[in-house]
């Protein structure tokens, strides 16, 4: 008996790892759904299939059958397939054009493999930019749990505020507010379109012009503007 146990164990377990019911069809209809793959297992846990490394240009193995997809499945635990879809797609930054995907089930918010704690799956809405529910922000493929949601307002070239401060996420990844910034004269100014990088500066204050890159969050001297500023 406790020979067949193990059997069966060790069956079940390998049926659960290479037979999987995939959850495209729980989704919503947009295209973005098909970014990635998500599986309900035999055991009822919810599975993240793995993009398949198809190595260098030169010696690329995609020409050849998939016949192991299973082995990329990773657990997304604490999540529940059953009641798994697709909410929506976010930018990770305003100028670019990778995008975060945000799924749901009922209890938490989920985004790639990881489930949210303190999430709430009830209230999650995917805005311009931004997605929030009613206890955090998400955006720039990270969850920010410390701003005021009411008086959330998404800025352009990684900047944001709420009622108390303004943040940008290329000052400590946006995680503390921008001390040096007088908050209530604080603007992001117009570009006319043109990329956050390519002009003197893109917000300011009543102290200070402001630019900011991957590099941080730097203030723009004014006798080094071009003279029509």
């Amino acid at each position: 008996f406790i020979f067949l146990s193990i059997v069966f164990f060790f069956f079940i377990q390998f049926f659960n790892l290479v037979w999987k019911i995939p959850l495209v069809g729980k989704k919503s209809s947009s295209p973005q759904e098909l970014k990635t793959n998500y599986y309900k297992g035999l055991l009822g846990r919810l599975y993240l299939r793995g993009f398949r490394d198809c190595g260098g240009w030169l010696f690329s193995t995609c020409n050849t059958p998939d016949v192991f997809p299973f082995l990329r499945d990773r657990v997304v635990k604490g999540a529940d397939p059953d009641s798994f879809v697709f909410v929506g797609s976010i930018s990770k930054l305003p100028d670019w054009t990778a995008r975060s995907d945000i799924y749901k089930d009922k209890n938490h918010v989920i985004i790639y493999d990881e489930v949210i704690p303190d999430s709430d799956s009830q209230s999650i809405q995917v805005m311009d930019g931004y997605a929030k529910d009613k206890n955090n922000i998400y955006m720039y493929g990270s969850v920010f749990k410390n701003l005021d949601i009411s008086t959330f307002e998404f800025l352009s070239c990684g900047f944001f505020r709420d009622a108390s401060s303004v943040y940008s996420v290329f000052y400590e990844n946006g995680k503390k507010p921008l001390n040096f910034v007088d908050k209530d004269s604080f603007e992001m100014v117009n570009r006319e379109g043109k990329a956050c990088n390519l002009v003197p500066y893109i917000a300011k204050d009543k102290n200070n012009f402001y630019q900011s890159d991957s590099s941080g969050v730097r203030i723009v001297e004014s006798n080094s503007l071009p003279n029509e500023q």
